[in-house]
């Protein structure tokens, strides 16, 4: 079988230029004991029990959330629960949270675009009272790399989602393009090549 050196090249390119996303992810918090912290679960590591390794989607939480037995409106039962002021990380980013809560009082979720809470808040969801289920969540512009939840403690969180793709920057949809755009041309040239072989 005969290589073809430019196609290889170009494959190269062409996945090379292809824009770094994130993974989409739900968190449902089974596989995870009642009372332990969450931590590294969703990172691919483990609970503070030792549960898991849970699925690897780059997300770490501080030791202020932890799991707990609960009825859920979905999933498993067991759900996340935030005490004060609880923190998670999504090392790959994302730009949009929905979950559902049940709150004993108010507060709020901030989406931050650094690590940490550190950054720019992107967006702020209110959270009122609930003593059943409650659907929040948003979209907001730019990336976000953790979420703050500043509620009143035992707020329970289930099916934290986000189901969509980080926004690439500009210069790797150039690149992208640029090796579209090649494609036409490196066929013909490989036509003629097998053509003459």
């Amino acid at each position: 079988m005969k290589r073809h050196p430019i196609l290889f090249l170009f494959t190269l390119i062409l996945v090379g230029s292809l824009p770094a996303q994130a993974i989409p992810f739900t968190l449902n918090f089974g596989g995870l004991q009642n009372n332990e912290q969450v931590l590294s679960f969703y990172n691919g590591g483990t609970g503070s029990l030792g549960s898991g390794p849970g699925t690897n989607y780059g997300i770490f939480f501080n030791p202020t959330f932890i799991a707990v037995s609960a009825v859920p409106p979905y999933g498993p039962d067991i759900v996340g629960q935030a005490n004060d002021i609880s923190l998670m990380n999504v090392y790959g980013g994302f730009n949009l949270l929905s979950f559902y809560y049940e709150s004993t009082g108010p507060g709020s979720v901030f989406i931050e675009s650094g690590l940490d809470g550190t950054g720019g808040s992107l967006a702020v969801i209110p959270l009122t009272a609930s003593v059943t289920w409650s659907a929040a969540g948003t979209a907001f512009n730019g990336t976000a790399h953790s979420v703050v939840f500043e509620v009143a403690t035992g707020t329970k969180f289930d099916q934290i989602t986000d189901v969509s793709f980080v926004i690439p920057e500009p210069t790797s949809l150039l690149l992208l393009a640029t090796g579209l755009s090649l494609i036409p041309e490196c066929r013909r040239r490989l036509t003629r090549r097998v053509a003459h072989t």
